[in-house]
């Protein structure tokens, strides 16, 4: 890959972003970017990719090393799609502060919310907003409806996305 940008990539989306939490749909968890749902070589020429463009560091924080490459996902309220429209490059503090139900199981959660506000600059009261808003917005995900999840773009991009059967169960 010659360019700095996946084809079809939200450039802005990616440009612009601002860690936030990511509030997701439970019926498309895991079937993201991981090790699990990729064949090991495109799994490492996407995180190549991606930390080669963010420079090695985490695109949130913008200081630590990145950890893992993450999906910056549009909702389509209406028609239940979740579609994968940017990545970043993200380290494991930041990846916390955006999937706070993740960041609960794993005993971090006070841990990720400390980040996010220092990292966005909130006081209690807007971290409480923007959580708010998250949960009961004009429009909120209802994380127990049935989603889709939308990957073209990396598989447009020559990555593929299936289950490996390659791998002992566990968390990865």
């Amino acid at each position: 890959m010659t360019s700095a940008y996946l084809n079809g990539e939200d450039v802005d989306l990616y440009q612009n972003y601002q860690l936030a939490p990511d509030v997701r749909p439970i019926s498309i968890h895991g079937k993201g970017i991981t090790i699990r749902n990729m064949p090991y070589d495109d799994f490492q020429r996407l995180k190549r990719f991606s930390f080669g463009r963010d420079g090695g560091k985490c695109k949130c924080c913008q200081k630590t090393k990145a950890w893992k490459v993450d999906e910056l996902i549009e909702y389509d309220i209406g028609r239940k799609i979740a579609k994968v429209r940017s990545i970043i490059s993200i380290c494991q503090l930041c990846y916390y502060s955006r999937h706070l139900g993740f960041a609960r199981c794993e005993e971090q959660r006070q841990e990720a919310v400390d980040n996010l506000k220092k990292i966005r600059d909130f006081s209690d009261e807007e971290l409480n907003d923007l959580l708010s808003n998250h949960r009961k917005g004009k429009d909120p995900i209802r994380v127990y409806d049935e989603w889709t999840l939308d990957t073209s773009l990396l598989k447009n991009n020559g990555f593929t996305l299936s289950k490996r059967k390659d791998l002992p169960a566990g968390p990865f």
